[in-house]
C-alpha cells in the first residue's frame, strides 16, 4: 500500500509521524527531507537511494535517529516561524536614536566618520606643536623668589638690579643650560625658526610625495614620527641633555614630519565632499587647530612647573597613538567604492 500526497510541503507534524509509523512512501515528503543516504528516497523501488519502499517490507525505512532528528528540526522550524509571525503583529517601534542612525546610508556614515577622524588627527598634530611655547618659561626661569606666586622675568630682574644698584647675578636663575645665557632669547628663537623653516620647505615636498602614496600609510608614518621627535625633545630633561644642537635637530626633524598632516587630511576631506559643500565643511572642520592648541596648552601647562619634560612626552604619546588609530580606521575614497558591492 502506498500513500502519495500532493500537499507534502505543508503537512503538520502529526502527518509526518503517521507516514513514518506506517512506512508509506510520499514522493514530495521524502524529496523535501532528503533520503538518509544523500538523495530522495524512491517510491517505485528504483532511484538514487537504491532501496525499495513497500508496505510491510522493511526496506527504505528511515533510521530512527535520523527520523527523530529531522522531525525535531522540522518542528522547531515551524515553531520559530509561528513566533516570528505572531511577534510582528505586536513589535514595538524603534527608538528615535536607532531610527536616526539607520536613516543614514553607508556612504553618509563613511563621510561623517572620516570628518570626525581627520578632525581628531590634525588636532593631535597641533597638540604636539604647542608645548614649546609653554615650556620656554621653564627653560629660562628665575628661582630667587620661589615662595612668590609670580616670578620675575629676565627684564624685570635687570630693572630691579639697576634700581637697587646691584650687579646682575645669574646665580638666582635656575635656567636649563644652554638657555641660561644672556642671549637666551636668541637661543629660544632658534628653536622656533628651525621648526618653521623645516615646515615651510617640507610642505612643498610633502604634497608631491603624498599624491604617490597611500594617504592612510603616509599619514600614519607622519604621526608616528612626529610623536617620536616630540617625545625626544622632552627626554632631554630626563637624560640631562644640554646640547643646543640636539634640540635644534629635533625641531628640524619634527618640522619635516609634521608636513605630512595637512595635505593628507585635506585630500581625505576632498574625496568625500563635493565642491558645493566644502566651504561649510571646511569652516566647521578647520576648528581642529584651536582644539589642538587648547589641549596642548592644558597638557603642557600641567607639567611645566614640576617636570617640563613630560610636557613633550605626553603629547608625543598621544600623537603616536592617534597614528595607530589612523592606520586601523582611516577610510580612503577608493575603499568606499569597493565596499558598495558587499552585502
Amino acid at each position: 500500500m502506498r500513500i502519495v500526497t500532493e500537499h507534502a510541503q505543508c503537512w503538520p507534524v502529526v502527518h509526518l509521524r503517521t507516514l513514518i509509523a506506517g512506512r508509506p512512501a510520499c514522493l514530495r515528503t521524502l524529496t523535501c527531507l532528503g533520503g538518509p543516504w544523500g538523495g530522495a528516497a524512491p517510491v517505485n523501488g528504483s532511484g538514487s537511494g537504491g532501496t525499495s519502499v513497500r508496505s510491510g517490507s522493511g526496506h527504505g525505512r528511515w533510521p530512527p535517529a535520523i527520523t527523530h532528528r529531522r522531525r525535531r528540526v522540522f518542528t522547531a522550524k515551524r515553531t520559530g516561524e509561528d513566533v516570528m509571525s505572531s511577534g510582528n503583529k505586536s513589535m514595538a517601534p524603534l527608538p528615535l536614536g536607532i531610527r536616526f542612525i539607520t536613516s543614514f546610508t553607508r556612504d553618509q556614515c563613511y563621510r561623517t566618520f572620516t570628518l570626525i577622524l581627520t578632525f581628531l588627527l590634525y588636532a593631535a598634530y597641533h597638540l604636539s606643536r604647542k608645548p614649546i611655547s609653554i615650556v620656554k618659561s621653564a627653560l629660562h626661569m628665575n628661582c630667587s623668589l620661589a615662595n612668590e606666586v609670580e616670578l620675575y622675568s629676565y627684564k624685570e630682574h635687570l630693572i630691579q638690579a639697576k634700581l637697587l644698584k646691584k650687579a646682575f647675578s645669574n646665580d638666582t636663575w635656575c635656567s636649563w643650560e644652554p638657555f641660561d645665557k644672556s642671549n637666551y632669547k636668541q637661543l629660544l628663537g632658534a628653536l622656533d625658526y628651525s621648526f618653521l623653516c623645516a615646515y615651510a620647505v617640507g610642505m612643498y615636498v610633502s604634497g608631491i610625495i603624498g599624491e604617490r602614496l597611500s594617504i592612510r600609510l603616509y599619514l600614519t608614518f607622519g604621526m608616528l614620527s612626529s610623536g617620536l621627535f616630540t617625545a625626544l625633545f622632552g627626554l632631554g630633561y630626563f637624560y640631562n641633555i644640554h646640547n643646543l644642537q640636539y634640540y635644534i635637530l629635533i625641531q628640524v626633524a619634527n618640522g619635516f614630519v609634521q608636513t605630512t598632516g595637512w595635505p593628507s587630511v585635506v585630500t581625505c576631506i576632498g574625496n568625500f565632499f563635493g565642491k558645493g559643500k566644502r566651504g561649510l565643511i571646511m569652516g566647521i572642520w578647520n576648528s581642529h587647530t584651536s582644539v589642538g592648541n587648547i589641549l596642548g596648552s592644558l597638557i603642557a601647562g600641567y607639567w611645566v612647573s614640576s617636570c617640563w619634560g613630560m610636557s613633550f612626552v605626553v603629547p608625543g604619546i598621544i600623537v603616536a597613538l592617534m597614528g595607530v588609530v589612523c592606520f586601523l580606521f582611516l577610510i580612503e575614497r577608493e575603499y568606499v567604492k569597493n565596499c558598495r558591492s558587499l552585502t
